[in-house]
């Protein structure tokens, strides 16, 4: 078991890992070899509780790189060593970005269902234009971002060859192409020139609805 180190006042507290580490989610300037200030992640705590670190005697891998949290602060040296630390709370931003973002996904078509019973030019189809632009730009389009940021940099930390992560990315890369779909048959409502009828947009909103299905069974189950 390693020894308890103390975090300075000024360093944000972030997490206390499964492993029990701390992460001091704050950039802190450090000495570098020749002198320089640099900016880093510096990981604190005593590490617990995980089989492999007691087996290794306080160390724990990091890819090829093992570090010894029994010697106190360790600094995190690249992007995945910072993912698998602040894993938690990466996760829970991802998971917060596909709820937004699937939400968007089941209601635009579901919009596009009463926009086509509204005449082009009554106050009715300009208000159903609004609400499928600002819905597009301000809650979908960031939330598919953030989902695409956050789930890259937790797949950073998995076996990029596993058969469900793989299928996961390929059904998010349909989604993805189902969301541009949306955002053209968007513009077409906004020119008044949709010719598409309701029935069309019923049958697209249950894709998303499929694929989000799919994707929960590959990352919950894993089933290859």
């Amino acid at each position: 078991m390693g020894v308890k180190t103390e975090i300075p006042q000024h360093v944000a507290y972030v997490r206390r890992a499964s492993f029990g580490t701390r992460l001091a989610g704050w950039p802190t300037a450090m000495p570098s070899d020749d002198g320089t200030a640099m900016r880093r992640w510096i990981l604190r705590g005593s590490v617990r509780g995980y089989s492999e670190t007691r087996e290794c005697g306080g160390q724990v891998a990091f890819g090829s790189r093992r570090v010894n949290f029994s010697k106190g602060p360790v600094v995190l040296e690249s992007i995945q060593e910072i993912v698998y630390v602040a894993y938690d709370w990466i996760k829970w931003l991802h998971v917060v970005s596909v709820i937004a973002w699937m939400a968007g996904l089941l209601y635009l078509p579901r919009l596009f269902v009463y926009h086509c019973a509204a005449p082009a030019g009554t106050h009715t189809s300009e208000t159903f234009k609004v609400m499928e632009r600002r819905l597009l730009r301000a809650i979908m389009g960031p939330a598919m971002v953030a989902t695409w940021v956050f789930g890259l940099l937790l797949a950073s930390v998995h076996d990029w060859t596993s058969g469900w992560l793989i299928a996961k990315f390929a059904l998010v890369l349909v989604l993805s192409w189902h969301h541009h779909a949306q955002a053209r048959w968007r513009k077409d409502f906004e020119a008044d020139r949709n010719v598409r009828p309701a029935r069309f947009y019923r049958i697209q909103n249950e894709i998303p609805t499929a694929l989000m299905i799919l994707i929960v069974l590959f990352v919950i189950v894993k089933p290859f």
